[in-house]
């Protein structure tokens, strides 16, 4: 049985972006591991963890973030190291928030923590505080690598789902970008990723599409083009006859997100990268 949508590849930083825009409704049968046919679980992305790059810890990153031709807000991505109930993790968290002019028409205050195993072999769980216009939300996935399972928890209301079942290797919203940053990227190949919102389970496709060279905020440099698969995705996505969502990664062994922009019919929305920092490991955001 082939999943009926992917996953939105809704990035850190496309989950800003969007901030108050993509709200899909959630379906009445949601997919779970045991749903996947063989042909599906062939076609996920199987990369053994030695062949992974190495991830730089201490690493943040800061975005602008932006509509059309105003800028909006910023954004940034911090890699640090720590631990996930008792376990050791890496841990990546990002603080976004709109600038004074952005919040007199839609004010976001959002902090979203994700952590995963150091091998790099799987999310372990992700944390969002929404703060978005009137809508606060506060959420925990957990996931479970003995027993191939995530949990979904609404931590204003204390209200659990069941856990459900996921694969290996699974990814979170967040931690997936990282996970990306760490495979070796070939154009014209697609990546398969696995990934959980804690409540149903998602097949992300990822064409990777070519390599451009292009001027961006923090000078030129080679760029290879990714494009996630969005045709399920709903929300004003669905509204948009030619809605498209395209990430440019560095050509190079650090692969830095440099710009995530989103064409739909309300406008252009990107975030592009102004600034890397180097942070001590374990420091906080």
């Amino acid at each position: 049985m082939t999943p009926r949508r992917n996953y939105s590849f809704k990035l850190s930083l496309l989950a800003f972006v969007l901030a108050g825009f993509v709200f899909a409704d959630e379906p009445e049968e949601l997919l779970t591991a045991n749903d996947l046919s063989d042909e599906d679980r062939s076609r996920i992305t199987a990369v053994a963890t030695d062949e992974l790059k190495p991830l730089q810890v201490g690493e943040r990153l800061v975005y602008k973030v932006g509509w059309g031709f105003i800028e909006a807000g910023q954004a940034i991505l911090a890699l640090t190291e720590d631990e996930f109930e008792g376990q050791p993790a890496l841990k990546v968290e990002l603080v976004a928030s709109t600038n004074t002019f952005a919040d007199n028409f839609y004010k976001v205050r959002n902090r979203s923590t994700a952590w995963f195993l150091p091998d790099m072999s799987q999310s372990l769980g992700y944390k969002s505080e929404q703060r978005e216009g009137k809508r606060e939300r506060d959420t925990l996935i957990r996931l479970k690598p003995k027993t191939n399972t995530a949990t979904y928890e609404n931590l204003r209301s204390g209200g659990e789902r069941e856990p459900i079942a996921v694969t290996e290797s699974i990814w979170d919203p967040m931690s997936i970008t990282y996970y990306v940053r760490s495979l070796p990227l070939v154009i014209g190949e697609q990546l398969v990723i696995p990934t959980t919102n804690g409540k149903e389970l998602f097949l992300t496709e990822v064409d990777i599409v070519k390599e451009k060279r292009r001027k961006f905020k923090i000078g030129r440099r080679d760029a290879l083009i990714l494009e996630p698969n969005i045709k399920d995705l709903g929300g004003v996505f669905s509204k948009s006859k030619n809605a498209s969502i395209r990430f440019y990664i560095s050509d190079d062994e650090h692969q830095y997100p440099l710009r995530m922009e989103s064409a739909v019919v309300v406008g252009k929305f990107w975030a592009e990268l102004v600034r890397i920092e180097k942070i001590p490991a374990t420091d906080p955001l």
